[in-house]
C-alpha cells in the first residue's frame, strides 16, 4: 500500500515537472523569444496618463475617445458614457496574456482575426503607449484572442488574453460603434463655463451674458439668481435619440430655441418641438390631448431626440 502511494506521488511530481518544462519551452523557444519577452506586456498600468483611445473595427466602424477637462468625448462631438469608459480603462490597465495560441491553431486564429477585429491604439501626452488587435473570444468564451501590434516583430503572433478576476471574454469592451460609447447627455457645462445664453420660449426672450467677472441678464439684476439658474446646465440628458419625426408627430415650429456659447467660443443650438400625444392621453379638461404632456422632441446638430419636461423644466422656466 505504501509503495503504491509512493508511486502515485512520484507520478504526480513527474507530471508537474514535465508540465513546467513544457510551459518553459513554450514561452522560451528560440523561435518565439522575440515575441514572448515583450509582446506579452500589453497592459498600460498608468491609465491616469491615457488621454486618447482609437478604436477601428475590421467592418469600418471607428471611434476616437478623447479626455477633456474631467470627462471623455466621442469623436469630439458627444459626451462619452462614464461607466463604459471606466470599464475600458480598467481593461487596458489589467489585461494579461494567459498563453500564446498553440502553433497548430495559429493559422486558423489569424484568419479569424483578419476578418473580425478591433484595432486599438492607446495614447498619452501625444505618445503611442500601446497598440493591439482585439479579436473574437476563444471557443470556451473565457479568453480573447489578441495580437500585439506595437512592434512589427509581433504582428503575426496571437495570444489568448484575459482580465484577472473577470470570467468571460473582453471583445465587447472594445466596441468601435459611436452609439456604444455615446452618453445621452445633451447639455453639459459642469463648471459653469458659459459666456452667453439666449432662450426664446413662447415669444419671450431671456438673455444672459458673462463679462469675465459677472453675469447679467435682461430679466434679473441679481447675479446670485442667475448663477443658481445656470447650475441647471451642469448636466441635462435626453431620454433617447430617435429618427426624424414626421410633421404629424411633432409641431411645425419649435416652442423654444436655446443657444449656449461656452467660454471657448463653441455655440450649441437646441430647438424643442411639441410631441403628438399618445393615444388615450387626456388634457386637463378630460378631452383627447393634442400634445404629449410628459415628453417633447429636441433637434440639435441635425439630430433628433426625445426629452422629458420633468428634466428640462428647470431650464425652460427656472429663471
Amino acid at each position: 500500500m505504501a509503495n503504491s502511494n509512493r508511486r502515485k506521488s512520484f507520478l504526480y511530481l513527474l507530471i508537474l515537472i514535465l508540465g513546467g518544462i513544457g510551459l518553459y519551452v513554450l514561452f522560451n523557444t528560440s523561435d518565439d523569444n522575440t515575441h514572448f519577452a515583450d509582446a506579452r506586456e500589453i497592459a498600460v498600468k498608468d491609465v491616469d496618463n491615457v488621454d486618447r483611445i482609437s478604436l477601428v473595427s475590421a467592418d469600418g466602424d471607428s471611434v476616437l475617445l478623447n479626455k477633456e477637462a474631467g470627462y471623455w468625448k466621442v469623436n469630439d462631438q458627444f459626451i462619452a458614457r462614464e461607466d463604459r469608459i471606466k470599464h475600458l480603462l480598467n481593461t487596458i490597465q489589467n489585461i494579461e496574456v494567459r498563453t500564446p495560441v498553440p502553433t497548430s491553431q495559429e493559422e486558423a486564429v489569424n484568419k479569424q482575426l483578419d476578418k473580425s477585429h478591433v484595432s486599438v491604439q492607446v495614447y498619452g501626452d501625444d505618445k503611442l503607449l500601446q497598440s493591439y488587435l482585439v479579436g473574437p473570444p476563444t471557443p470556451d468564451q473565457q479568453g480573447t484572442y489578441l495580437i500585439n501590434t506595437i512592434e512589427e516583430a509581433y504582428k503575426n503572433k496571437a495570444f489568448i488574453t484575459y482580465l484577472l478576476g473577470f470570467k468571460g471574454y473582453l471583445t465587447s469592451r472594445f466596441d468601435a460603434r459611436i452609439g456604444f460609447w455615446r452618453d445621452n447627455t445633451l447639455i453639459y457645462y459642469p463648471e459653469l463655463r458659459i459666456e452667453r445664453l439666449e432662450l426664446i420660449i413662447e415669444g419671450d426672450t431671456i438673455e444672459i451674458k458673462f463679462d469675465g467677472e459677472h453675469y447679467t441678464s435682461n430679466v434679473s439684476i441679481d447675479e446670485k439668481i442667475i448663477r443658481r439658474y445656470l447650475l441647471n446646465f451642469k448636466k441635462l440628458p435626453v431620454e433617447y435619440y430617435t429618427q426624424t419625426p414626421s410633421e404629424q408627430e411633432r409641431s411645425k415650429a419649435p416652442f423654444f430655441q436655446l443657444k449656449v456659447t461656452s467660454l471657448d467660443g463653441k455655440t450649441q443650438v437646441i430647438e424643442g418641438y411639441r410631441k403628438a400625444a399618445p393615444e388615450g392621453m387626456l388634457d386637463i379638461n378630460g378631452n383627447p390631448a393634442k400634445w404629449d404632456k410628459d415628453r417633447f422632441y429636441i433637434k440639435s446638430s441635425n439630430e433628433w431626440s426625445v426629452a422629458q419636461y420633468f428634466v428640462f423644466d428647470p431650464v425652460l422656466t427656472g429663471l
